[in-house]
């Protein structure tokens, strides 16, 4: 069974047109097998609309056999991360049409794009369940464990710092809604992100990282104590805000997260350096910790604005990432 979740309001009208499309697609299809095929579609009306679908599908599925009850997103990254956070991983697989301005999940985990071929081989998967392996692959994801006692998946990565800003930023921007009309939505990012480098506030802290030992248990390996941080990102992918390559090593199905912070520099420093962030050219230059652990720990002087996958996760001082190996069942 296929289950849509369309957010029609993403893309600058990319959205509609997409799933315009997929339902031609799918009279295609149907009109070619002379036959129905078997799918239900749920358009999101508000921030958070998603994570409540997805959990209230699998609250009705019975079965715990993910290839067989796939959600399909229309939408795009923040879609996926809030469909991630309503869905059971043992019941439900996941797979996506990009309608997002970034399409940082969709690209990171090199799938296709083109809505034709996407929703094909979709409905092969459907018709085909029982050849799991030759349409699903899992995948790694992350977990954000707040300061508060709230948890967040993310697919993409999670962060505290500038890239959170900015990213908050940018889901109210009107100049990100002007670019999305005309496909240079992801401008937007570098936009915010170069007006923030000089306005924020920084803040000292501690980052320390684990690795499990051969009794699953994590175990400390190593502490690094920074002062004036700007951003700390935690990537399961390699790229963000539009393909930004903080992470240009991470890997999505090693079972580790990759960190890359920013601290101790100048924001002239900092801002000169953002064409080697941008290209993931940045490994190695003095000012950036670029890292790979299994789980993450980080504790600030003071709160900062927090997401993941783009999406703002409040305000906080101290949290805690793990990489959920092999969790998501993902469309190839």
């Amino acid at each position: 069974m296929i289950y849509f979740i369309v957010n029609l309001s993403g893309g600058g009208g990319r959205a509609k047109r997409t799933w315009r499309k997929i339902k031609e697609a799918i009279k295609e299809y149907e009109d070619g097998i002379d036959d129905t095929i078997d799918y239900k579609a749920y358009l999101t009306k508000y921030a958070g609309h998603a994570t409540e679908i997805a959990s209230k599908l699998s609250a009705k599925i019975k079965t715990k056999d993910p290839d067989s009850n796939i959600i399909a997103v229309v939408g795009g990254d923040g879609t996926i991360n809030e469909v991630l956070n309503g869905m059971d991983f043992k019941k439900m697989s996941l797979a996506v049409i990009p309608t997002g301005s970034g399409n940082d999940f969709v690209r990171g985990v090199k799938r296709e794009q083109d809505t034709e071929k996407v929703v094909n081989k979709l409905i092969d998967a459907d018709m085909n369940s029982e050849l799991n392996e030759e349409y699903f692959e899992s995948i790694d994801i992350g977990l954000c464990h707040f300061d508060d006692g709230s948890k967040r998946y993310f697919g993409i990565s999670a962060g505290l710092g500038m890239d959170a800003i900015v990213c908050k930023k940018a889901l109210t921007s009107k100049l990100k809604k002007v670019l999305n009309k005309i496909g240079l939505g992801s401008l937007t990012y570098l936009a915010i992100t170069v007006k923030t480098l000089f306005s924020m506030q920084d803040t000292d802290g501690e980052l320390v990282y684990y690795i499990k030992d051969y009794s699953g248990k994590h175990v400390e390996t190593a502490r690094l104590k920074f002062d004036r941080l700007i951003y700390s990102a935690f990537m399961n992918l390699t790229s963000e805000g539009g393909g930004v390559k903080m992470a240009p090593g991470a890997d999505y199905k090693d079972g580790k997260l990759n960190t890359c912070a920013a601290y101790g520099l100048s924001r002239f420093a900092a801002f000169c350096k953002l064409p080697f962030l941008t290209a993931g050219k940045h490994v190695g230059f003095k000012g950036f910790e670029v890292s790979a652990a299994d789980k993450m720990e980080i504790s600030l002087g003071e709160e900062f604005t927090c997401h993941t996958d783009g999406e703002y996760a409040g305000e906080h001082s101290h949290m805690v990432v793990t990489c959920e190996k092999g969790v998501l069942r993902l469309l190839k």
